[in-house]
């Protein structure tokens, strides 16, 4: 008789809510990182007439402004490139403008936008290239 009572409380416990071996509990991971990582570039002045040779570019630090693409434009981020024109930018996947101008403020150096596609899980990699102004 005492057998069939352990057997019973036995089967009770087993079959009781939350008593069974733990469920997996799923767990979403972070997405990798994607954005953009580059160099920001300014030319040392060359004459406006040149012959089919690039002029000159050496490292500039630079401030940056990423704009997404699209039917509503807007400012993303705004960040300095470092001392050597470095920099690293983590964006969501979409297509951006990269613009860069002079940390001060100043009109002068100054890039073209660049426009950049970045996709998920990657960093896209631009160089930025800024006109000194000088001729």
């Amino acid at each position: 008789m005492v057998m069939c009572g352990v057997a019973l409380t036995a089967q009770l416990t087993a079959c009781a809510p939350g008593s069974g071996p733990p469920k997996a509990t799923p767990t979403t991971s972070p997405s990798p990182a994607s954005g953009v990582r580059g160099q920001t570039l300014v030319d040392i002045g060359c004459p406006v007439l040149r012959d089919a040779t690039a002029c000159p570019e050496r490292p500039v630090a630079a401030r940056l402004t990423v704009t997404r693409s699209g039917p509503d434009p807007a400012d993303v981020v705004h960040q300095m490139s470092d001392q050597s024109g470095h920099f690293a930018i983590d964006l969501k996947p979409g297509t951006y403008a990269l613009s860069a101008g002079s940390r001060d403020g100043s009109a002068v150096p100054a890039a073209t936008p660049v426009m950049v596609t970045v996709t998920a899980g990657h960093y896209s990699k631009v160089a930025v290239h800024l006109d000194s102004g000088v001729r």
